[in-house]
């Protein structure tokens, strides 16, 4: 019998990270049909309930569905995730991944979300709660999982960023594959310690850095904002959420990154 997995994630970044990881593995996007055409109306789960408000789904090759759900922030994923265990008998389920960006440091204790928390939200919901050697948080005898995933790495190279996260490891990963090419660089207008539009001008004025071109990207869509990001050097400005599907927005950075080296 086809069942469900759903993936609580913090946000739009992870959700096109899971896109490409799930797409990579054979899964389908629920908005295509078998042979890829794309799907008349709305698209619906395995209870024919409509897919919406962010969220993604895919079929696996065994003709299980997937989904995946923004949770607009990592402190509202706890309580996303409760909401869902308390209605999984007349939403049914049979794993539950929760997602998170640790911020940690290699080396120091972990901070965020722990499998502990996590335990401690289903016992109230079925005392009899089991973790198996992989991690799996079990509850109705086994017939619902549980899962944490943090987005950290246990290696303690030194080429890791100092906080992970999941656009950090990435940007270290690219890094590591192409140490001698920056292709584009996606700058968040708000930035700790210095905002976005300063970092760009001081790209801007690095002669080795100066033709890197640079996508800002803010939940902040006010035209004076704009306007200050493009007259510092920015290709393009890009507002949060970004609602684009993943691989139309990796379309428009490559014309970006396109344009730039044939200027």
């Amino acid at each position: 019998m086809p069942t469900e997995s759903i993936i609580l994630c913090e946000g739009y970044y992870d959700r096109a990270f899971w896109t490409g990881c799930l797409l990579a593995t054979g899964c389908r996007d629920a908005r295509n049909q078998a042979d890829g055409t794309p799907i008349q109306g709305p698209v619906l789960d395995l209870a024919g309930k409509q897919v919406k408000g962010g969220q993604y789904g895919f079929w696996s090759a065994s003709g299980n569905f997937l989904r995946i759900v923004p949770c607009h922030g990592k402190s509202k994923i706890l309580p996303e995730a409760r909401s869902r265990l308390n209605r999984r008998k007349t939403d049914p389920f049979q794993r539950l991944v929760l997602n998170i960006d640790p911020d940690t440091v290699p080396g120091e204790p972990a901070t965020g979300l722990q499998l502990q928390d996590i335990e401690a939200i289903v016992k109230v919901i079925d005392p009899n709660v089991t973790i198996d050697a992989q991690g799996n948080v079990s509850l109705d005898k086994g017939a619902v999982l549980v899962n944490l995933i943090r987005w950290e790495a246990a290696d303690q190279s030194p080429k890791l960023p100092t906080k992970q996260s999941l656009e950090r490891l990435v940007c270290a990963c690219l890094q590591a594959g192409f140490p001698e090419r920056t292709d584009l660089v996606l700058m968040d207008v708000q930035l700790p310690g210095i905002d976005g539009v300063t970092f760009v001008r001081e790209l801007k004025a690095n002669p080795q850095t100066a033709d890197i071109p640079v996508v800002a990207v803010s939940a902040h869509a006010m035209a004076h904002t704009i306007q200050e990001a493009m007259a510092a050097g920015c290709a393009a400005y890009v507002t949060k959420p970004v609602t684009d599907d993943p691989f139309v927005f990796l379309e428009k950075l490559r014309r970006i990154i396109q344009a730039s080296a044939t200027a």
